[in-house]
């Protein structure tokens, strides 16, 4: 098994540096340009960019077009096309740089134990890396969710006043500083760079990723192209609905907190039950 290992690694090793030896240069540009805070070893890059291009490898798949909408939302269209390609570059460079080395060191120590760690460790990073996005992704969402009544109870109120839906937006979006606020500046900005109004909301419904705001989106623009007057009072409607809804979510989490602080209450009862209850059957067995 030893024997296996070592050729693998060794030939693995081999392929990596003829790699950084002729392809470095290629990729240069490249690797710059990705920022050394979000990833881990960028410099190893190249080797997935290599095995990218020798392979033929593209990002086509249902899973890398799912998960380049996922992170349209935190980095934008253009960007989530080229972050998509980073993370598959960096998947591929921590196992074909990484595993060669832990095969060897595995000959080295002549410890299968090294071999499970070093994989384990490699699928560590490739996890975090994706965690990492969905976490910030799940963070974004919650942000919204909580700015989002207060938006939709603003929009309400200034349109039954009378106000036009786009002046309404630009008041909504400049009264806040919150994620959900700059999706409605870019929102507006569509709306007056020439975009359709229910094209523009149905990007900005996409942009935050979010069932409330594709319900409102969904829900100005039947109006919009039906030319309705009730705009005001389905807003109303919805801002109601939204306010039952966040209420019912905030019960559900202070249920669900109530029910984590009970077991260390129940820890800390035993632990005193303990200090009590031992004393004195130990009294009562010296007498």
């Amino acid at each position: 098994m030893n024997m296996i290992f070592s050729i693998i690694g060794t030939l693995l090793g081999i392929l990596c540096i003829l790699i950084f030896l002729t392809d470095k240069g290629k990729f240069k540009p490249i690797i710059v340009e990705i920022d050394e805070n979000e990833y881990f070893l960028k410099e190893t890059f190249v080797v997935g960019f290599t095995l990218m291009q020798k392979l033929h490898l593209d990002i086509s798949s249902d899973t890398i077009q799912k998960k380049i909408r996922k992170l349209s939302e935190l980095f934008g269209i253009k960007e989530s096309r080229k972050i998509a390609i980073y993370d598959f570059a960096a998947e591929l460079s921590y196992v074909f740089v990484f595993l060669p080395v832990v095969l060897l060191l595995t000959v080295i120590g002549n410890d299968p134990a090294i071999l499970l760690i070093g994989i384990g460790l490699i699928a560590f990073l490739i996890i975090y890396m994706e965690y990492d996005k969905v976490n910030k992704l799940t963070k974004r969402h919650e942000t919204i969710e909580r700015e989002f009544p207060h938006m939709v109870s603003q929009m309400a109120l200034l349109i039954n006043a009378g106000m036009p839906l786009r002046e309404a937006l630009i008041t909504s979006a400049q009264k806040n500083d919150g994620i959900l606020s700059k999706e409605l500046k870019v929102l507006v900005s569509d709306m007056e760079n020439g975009i359709a109004d229910y094209t523009a909301l149905d990007q900005f419904a996409a942009r935050c990723g979010v069932d409330s705001v594709r319900k409102f989106s969904s829900l100005v623009s039947q109006n919009i192209k039906k030319g309705s007057s009730e705009l005001a009072d389905s807003l109303l409607s919805l801002s109601s609905e939204i306010w039952r809804n966040r209420v019912s979510a905030v019960r559900v989490e202070g249920e669900k907190a109530s029910t984590k602080l009970l077991i260390p209450i129940l820890i800390i009862f035993a632990g005193i039950m303990m200090m009590v209850v031992v004393p004195m059957f130990s009294g009562v067995g010296s007498m």
